[in-house]
């Protein structure tokens, strides 16, 4: 199963939102390009939504998915994906508190970290990050 992030899904677009669009999604298909016969929406490629911009995805030995998410203004994310569930890009940047979108686990200001990679290491989640050029380390789970 090929799971990918190809489109960064600007505010002004509502990509991230709309189902109909790739922009702001992580998406999951089969080897021949196929939609899943578990995917979380009907016919659709859609695996996660309401992302702005995952710049690194990687998964821990029991099978969850963390991507690193560059924000835009105010937060940047680390988040666990979970099959159908919605980040809240555009309507929420970092942890908003609203039922309707998955907080993330983490968030940093733009300013000390901006990530640009992720990778799942045993126990630790190491971040690459363009400002401050530095290496977050997060706990798996």
């Amino acid at each position: 199963m090929l799971r990918t992030s190809p489109f960064r899904a600007e505010p002004f677009t509502g990509g991230g939102q709309d189902l109909e669009s790739p922009a702001g999604k992580i998406l999951r298909l089969t080897p021949d390009g196929g939609v899943p016969e578990d995917s979380p929406f009907a016919d659709s490629l859609v695996y996660s939504l309401g992302h702005r911009n995952p710049q690194g995805l990687d998964w821990a030995d029991d099978g969850t998915l963390y991507p690193s998410e560059f924000g835009q203004d105010t937060w940047d994310e680390l988040n666990i994906i979970e099959p159908g569930a919605n980040y809240g890009w555009p309507d929420v940047e970092g942890i908003g508190g609203d039922d309707e979108f998955v907080d993330p686990v983490k968030q940093r200001e733009p300013a000390e970290a901006s990530p640009s990679g992720l990778a799942v290491s045993g126990d630790s989640i190491v971040i690459a990050s363009l400002r401050g050029e530095r290496v977050w380390e997060a706990p798996v789970g």
